[in-house]
């Protein structure tokens, strides 16, 4: 008889098929199959039945670690109907700790119909540190004391690529866009928040691991959040594994590319460039002005730099991620992508939102791995606003998984929620339970259960380089499973999953209770 750790048994999806078990040996499936043949062949330490079914455990592909572990330890901006419900909710909390950098407010909620400023926030306090990011992140707003650690007085030049919102007379506003935001507000969010990262890091971790997610896909990470992932995955806090892909100043570090000593549960993937901003702010590349912006947007990188990044990138053996919402950034990243040679899992374009005939033509020719985010069918509830009959032509999961394209499901979280059942439920249902416009023009562009949970499984593999090692439950790949108490794969699973435990490496690290026999 063959030694195993664990013989899990039960009605299990692997990702490709059913199969009634599977066996754990040294942190991976040893065997997956029929319960006959493993209890002849395997002898295990343990064994547990489960009388739901059995999953892979889940991936999100695109997300912000730190950021959304600062955000489950701060103040939550989402859903503020004014810029003084948003003030009001931020103001103890300043008080307390003596700044704040928060997240999640929109613009189209505010009752106010403007964006914040500098005054705005001055109310709470003038010379308290505050930083209030727009729920994308393409944009934030800063009272008058970040704009004098910022160094930002109405002489300060736009950067390349963003945009510092200014008054009639010119001086600053306190509203920042996109490259703006990296160059002037991240040293000072940097300074403000480098004690409080590791305790974000381990946060975010083990919410995710009570929502069936087992890895983690942290984007455009910066050295000191790989650090702060370096200290807490020494501590042994994180319980999932996490895949990292650094930012640009990351990648060109003279320290070169950081290793970790246990590349199963955390190394660096690959690298994240930036080719436009996004819808809401307005920053979003398109080949035709906003439907009510006369703007294009704004690129964030000549197609000629991205190639030379994506070469550079691909011999480090890195995957070039470049987030891409607006159809001309697609055309830009794909354009440098078939130049530079690459194709999935070596190139994966992120969110991928817009995209007409045109685009989809590129794609197929080009055929990256796509990231998305099926919950901005509900966050971007406004986007008919912006973009009018466009809409069609967004978030067309059905048509890209028809092209036979990779498509990997994520949250983009903090922008939207950490919890890939919500994600899942919008990929199915295209937000008609929300009574979002876009659920009426792109209708044909719902899937079943078993293709969204695709994308948060062995498709996250893929498109982090892993293969089927990631995100299945076959043979050869990483033991990391959910148990769930409903018995069938479906929309009403998706929409009200209970989760009894998650598994990573064959151990356990979320159980709701003692349910598993």
């Amino acid at each position: 008889m063959k030694k195993g750790d664990l013989l899990v048994i039960g009605r299990i999806y692997t990702g490709r098929r059913y199969v009634g078990c599977v066996v754990v040996k040294d942190g991976m499936i040893a065997f997956s199959g029929s319960r006959e043949s493993a209890e002849k062949e395997w002898e295990c330490a343990r064994r547990i039945e489960c009388e739901g079914v059995v999953i892979p455990g889940l991936i999100d592909s695109h997300m912000h670690l730190a950021a959304t572990g600062q955000q489950l330890i701060g103040v939550d901006l989402k859903g503020c109907r004014s810029i003084s419900e948003m003030t009001g909710r931020v103001s103890v909390h300043v008080m307390e700790q003596g700044f704040a950098v928060e997240g999640g407010w929109d613009q189209e909620l505010f009752s106010e119909g403007r964006y914040p400023t500098a005054a705005d926030l001055d109310r709470i306090s003038a010379d308290r540190p505050i930083i209030l990011y727009r729920f994308c992140s393409h944009a934030a707003v800063v009272n008058t004391q970040v704009l004098k650690l910022a160094g930002v007085t109405a002489e300060t030049p736009d950067p390349q690529g963003g945009i510092i919102g200014r008054d009639g007379s010119g001086k600053p506003d306190g509203m920042f866009f996109d490259r703006a935001i990296e160059k002037h507000i991240y040293p000072v969010e940097a300074a403000l928040t480098s004690s409080t990262l590791e305790k974000a890091v381990e946060r975010a971790a083990e919410y995710a691991v009570g929502r069936g997610l087992t890895t983690l896909v942290a984007m455009n990470a910066d050295l000191s959040e790989v650090e702060a992932i370096r200290k807490a995955v020494e501590r042994r806090s994180v319980k999932c594994r996490v895949r990292i892909f650094l930012s640009r100043d990351a990648f060109e570090s003279p320290g070169g590319i950081p290793r970790f000593a246990d590349a199963g549960l955390v190394r660096i993937a690959g690298l994240k460039l930036f080719a436009d901003g996004a819808f809401g702010a307005h920053t979003a590349l398109l080949s035709a002005p906003y439907s009510d912006m006369e703007t294009c947007g704004l690129p964030l990188m000549p197609g000629e730099e991205m190639e030379k990044y994506m070469n550079e990138a691909a011999r480090k053996g890195l995957i070039v991620a470049v987030h891409a919402i607006g159809d001309k950034a697609a055309e830009v990243a794909l354009s440098a992508a078939s130049r530079a040679g690459l194709t999935a899992p070596k190139v994966r374009l992120e969110h991928a939102a817009l995209t007409p005939e045109n685009v989809l033509l590129m794609l197929s020719k080009v055929r990256p791995a796509l990231a998305v985010q099926p919950h901005f069918l509900v966050g971007d509830w406004w986007l008919g606003k912006r973009l009018g009959e466009r809409c069609s032509s967004c978030y067309l999961f059905s048509t890209y998984m028809s092209m036979g394209l990779i498509v990997a499901g994520s949250s983009d979280s903090p922008v939207e929620p950490l919890d890939p059942w919500t994600g899942m439920h919008a990929a199915m249902d295209r937000g008609a339970s929300s009574s979002v416009e876009m659920a009426r023009l792109t209708a044909s562009e719902a899937i079943d259960a078993h293709e969204a949970l695709s994308m948060y499984m062995v498709n996250g593999g893929y498109a982090a380089g892993e293969g089927d090692r990631l995100g299945s439950l076959e043979q050869g790949a990483y033991a990391d499973a959910v148990f769930l108490e409903n018995r069938e794969l479906d929309l009403a699973t998706v929409e009200n999953p209970e989760i009894l435990a998650t598994m990573v490496g064959g151990k356990f690290v979320y159980s709701s209770g003692d349910r598993l026999k």
